[in-house]
């Protein structure tokens, strides 16, 4: 019978059925004697069945805890674990998204969250508010405050564009936004390229249709239908649209051809995402029924198929990709990017290798390959590390850090820190340690400790009046919704934006599995880098910041009942 079992030098050396069984018998004859029936179907039989097997089984659980240590055995949150150490992180779940235009009555407004499915359910929704415009919708005004869901319009040669404000703030002195993107920034406030203005068709006037730089046709109303030009006649137009269903195209004797986005008299273009994360898929036109309803708004309709999201990233194979092992085993050994992920991954061994070891590090590494400084001010063959941890760093740590980075930045390559009096990284710290070789020469080390943000937020959380006044889990609904949005911000990583999407589902996780619905709703909720907040989707980060948010930064209104 082979030996030694369990932990050896080679690995992990498992027990079988059969070796556990010759081994139980053994014993048995040891102590009882050599003569003792240890048939199947005698007493010492059964016993020596039944003990092996329980041996056979915590030599097999022995096994899966060895391998769980191991790239090519771990599995699951141990998987998660060993190549996060190693700066792979598994690639978690996202929604499809799609570009949803919303027709009705002029100024009706739309709160965010509102929801629009296919005919086989698949639903999607508003990411951020949006107020259909006015029939003449204002033009862009300098140095005016504009909320989330504001519209104005832009006039220029090509035609009367309309922005959707998705972030709140003051526009610009002069300016004003431009192009036709998604993220357009005008001093603090966000806009969104939201399609073209709508306006009544007149005969004789002539229309585009979608150019190639972004913007999209021109759009009619006529009949109560508002209609987007997806084919320009040879002259003008001389036909208006026939009324025609929603999603249907018609084309007059002009040559223009014109599709039916619904009813109503303006259009406005809003960004959705799918209420179920992975690929949800909505084809072309599919997203036309209306699941939560407003006064005014009349139709919704995609002119595009919408962009499929992805599901978790699974240990082996699925979608998305190969798998979290064999991308992991991938990227740490590419040429490229190895180099970096080994910098990292031995500056998070050196932090959790201290005593006692540092509390949830964050290490980030970059380099900048160009011949020039790059747009974070890197130098050209520069690298720069990024670390956090909850707490700070204490100089023993920092001295370990600066220790890993000169044990794994090749040679000749600079390293730096960031600290500036403006930009993308403005308050991170720049700190270095000198690191004494084994010749004695001393080396200075830069790395980079990002800086605290500060983020505010309010809400409205209708509760159940009874969990209330229970008392128990509850003696204080306001101070638990508190508590549970500071437990969220203290999780959050350099980088990681806040969303408030993300702290509603920290909210709802009040509703504890087993009681009564603690939270029926949550309205209002706004976050900001001020208590005058001003956002309702999210709040970027910088990977030079990390978001706090204080318990005096949190207002919550407590209200009893439904809503």
């Amino acid at each position: 019978m082979p030996a030694p079992f369990g932990v050896t030098s080679t690995g992990f050396m498992p027990m079988t059925l059969d070796e556990a069984l010759q081994l139980v018998r053994a014993d048995l004859q040891g102590i009882f004697g050599a003569g003792i029936d240890l048939s199947p179907q005698s007493n010492f039989g059964q016993l020596a069945g039944v003990m092996a097997e329980r041996l056979a089984d915590c030599y097999a659980m022995g096994a899966d805890v060895y391998n769980a240590f191991t790239p090519d055995g771990a599995a699951a949150a141990s998987l998660d674990f060993l190549n996060g150490l190693r700066g792979v992180l598994r690639l978690q779940a996202e929604p499809s998204t799609v570009q949803l235009t919303l027709t009705g009555a002029p100024s009706t407004p739309l709160a965010l969250g509102r929801i629009v499915s296919t005919a086989i359910g698949v639903q999607f929704e508003t990411t951020s508010a949006a107020n259909l415009p006015a029939a003449a919708p204002g033009g862009w005004a300098s140095s005016t405050g504009y909320a989330q869901g504001a519209v104005v319009s832009v006039t220029d040669r090509y035609g009367v564009h309309l922005y959707l404000a998705t972030g709140g703030g003051v526009s610009s002195s002069a300016g004003g936004p431009s192009g036709y993107g998604s993220a357009i920034l005008d001093n603090t406030v966000t806009w969104a390229y939201a399609g073209e203005a709508v306006a009544g068709w007149a005969n004789g006037a002539s229309y585009t249709a979608a150019a190639s730089s972004g913007q999209l046709g021109q759009r009619v109303t006529s009949g109560g239908y508002a209609y987007l030009c997806t084919a320009a006649g040879p002259g003008a137009a001389a036909n208006a649209p026939a009324q025609t269903a929603q999603g249907q195209s018609v084309t007059g004797a002009d040559g223009y051809t014109w599709l039916s986005l619904g009813q109503g008299t303006v259009a406005i273009d809003v960004p959705c995402e799918s209420v179920e994360t992975g690929p949800q898929a909505a084809g072309a036109g599919a997203l036309t029924s209306i699941v939560t309803p407003v006064s005014g708004w009349l139709s919704a309709y995609n002119v595009l198929e919408a962009a499929l999201g992805q599901n978790t990233e699974m240990d082996d194979g699925g979608v998305p990709g190969p798998g979290y092992r064999l991308r992991a085993e991938s990227e740490i050994r590419a040429g490229g990017a190895g180099r970096l992920e080994a910098i990292r991954s031995a500056v998070t061994e050196a932090l959790d290798g201290l005593t006692p070891p540092v509390s949830n590090p964050s290490v980030q590494v970059y380099e900048n390959t160009g011949a020039s400084a790059d747009s974070a001010w890197r130098p050209s063959g520069a690298v720069e590390v990024i670390v956090y941890a909850e707490g700070g760093l204490t100089a023993t740590a920092q001295q370990a850090v600066a220790q890993a980075i000169f044990g794994s930045v090749g040679a000749g390559i600079q390293t730096v820190g960031q600290c500036t009096s403006g930009g993308a990284n403005a308050g991170a710290a720049a700190v270095s340690q000198n690191v004494v070789d084994s010749q004695g020469n001393v080396h200075q080390i830069w790395f980079s400790i990002p800086a605290a943000v500060p983020v505010f937020v309010e809400l409205t959380v209708y509760v159940n009046a009874a969990v209330v006044t229970e008392g128990g889990t509850y003696p204080n609904t306001q101070a638990a919704v508190e508590a549970i949005i500071a437990a969220f911000a203290a999780n959050l990583v350099p980088g990681q934006s806040v969303t408030c999407a993300a702290i509603l589902a920290a909210v709802f996780g009040l509703n504890s599995a087993g009681r009564a619905p603690a939270v029926y709703d949550v309205t209002g909720l706004q976050i900001g880098l001020s208590n005058a907040y001003g956002t309702t989707t999210y709040l970027p980060m910088t990977p030079w910041q990390y978001a706090t948010i204080a318990a005096g930064a949190i207002v919550v209104t407590v209200l009893a009942g439904d809503l």
